[in-house]
């Protein structure tokens, strides 16, 4: 089975994350229905934002210190992590479940035993 069909799976029975279902509660309150796209923007914006707060940091620029890339690099990674969550339930997925069940399958890569694909079978 792959993750998200096993994420699938728990969102349609009603066994998924209470969380990514507060989130949807929220959103519609606040928002209405919003179509996937700006949930897919919204992530990607965060994402510029997290990318925008290392890069002037590692440039010592715009005086982000240690501290303040601490507090808005996780300020824009759990903003992206709101929108993506809220794409998953857009595609009627439940978000802890899909990230467990593709974690899985990440972690049974060993790159460096088979560098070229991180499987034996491939290699």
């Amino acid at each position: 089975m792959k993750p998200y069909e096993k994420a699938r799976e728990r969102f349609l029975k009603g066994m998924g994350d209470t969380t990514q279902q507060q989130l949807a509660d929220w959103q519609l309150h606040n928002f209405g229905e919003q179509p996937l796209w700006t949930q897919v923007m919204g992530a990607t914006e965060e994402m510029g934002e997290l990318a925008h707060a290392v890069l002037k940091h590692e440039q010592g620029i715009r005086g982000i210190s240690d501290d303040g890339l601490i507090d808005q690099a996780g300020d824009a990674v759990a903003d992206c992590m709101i929108y993506l969550f809220q794409v998953c339930t857009a595609l009627r997925l439940d978000a802890v479940e899909l990230f467990r069940e593709t974690a899985a399958v990440v972690m049974e890569r060993d790159w460096v035993k088979y560098p070229k694909t991180g499987r034996p079978e491939q290699d």
